[in-house]
């Protein structure tokens, strides 16, 4: 069973790489995967929440992403050492700076997720901007060839579930 997921992961992840794979997307693809390393993005519009004076939802926003780092990073990533796609010998054209870590799950995704579950309840006005950057984000990973899609897909309800725990669910900051 396992074999079969992870050969139609494959599979669909060498069908998505060869797609067309214009320039202009490849640059802004590019620029999603670096605004998410880290969860760089998401850190620093925690900072405009502190900014606006916003102290205890900006805690609430750091504190998903931290404990999602130390889940997919810290626990899971080491635990199952997935291999990245490159590192596979398949066909697939990498188009980003290859990491050496782990691929699954993928923490870009997971803390996407988490960052904008956290920020869309600070801002819920601007919820659907900041779950299209997550998304763009996590689709981001697999464009460019650095995980498969199961890694993003995992890693992206794992980032949702830790920030719905941290932040308590679904009543809103203000």
């Amino acid at each position: 069973m396992l074999d079969s997921l992870l050969s139609l992961d494959a599979s669909v992840l060498q069908w998505f790489n060869a797609l067309p794979h214009p320039t202009s997307l490849t640059f802004i693809m590019n620029a999603a995967t670096i605004s998410g390393v880290g969860s760089a993005i998401w850190f620093g519009l925690a900072l405009v929440v502190v900014r606006q004076g916003d102290f205890e939802s900006a805690f609430r926003v750091v504190l998903s992403l931290i404990v999602t780092t130390v889940v997919v990073s810290g626990v899971l990533k080491p635990s199952i050492n997935r291999d990245r796609p490159a590192l596979m010998a398949i066909s697939e054209r990498v188009v980003a700076i290859q990491s050496d870590s782990p691929s699954f799950p993928s923490g870009h995704a997971a803390g996407a997720a988490a960052g904008a579950y956290s920020l869309a309840r600070v801002w819920f006005t601007r919820a659907p901007l900041i779950w299209g950057l997550a998304i763009v984000i996590t689709v981001s990973r697999v464009y460019l060839g650095v995980h498969y899609p199961l890694d993003v897909l995992v890693g992206f309800f794992l980032g949702l579930s830790c920030g719905i725990v941290v932040t308590g669910g679904s009543r809103q900051y203000r």
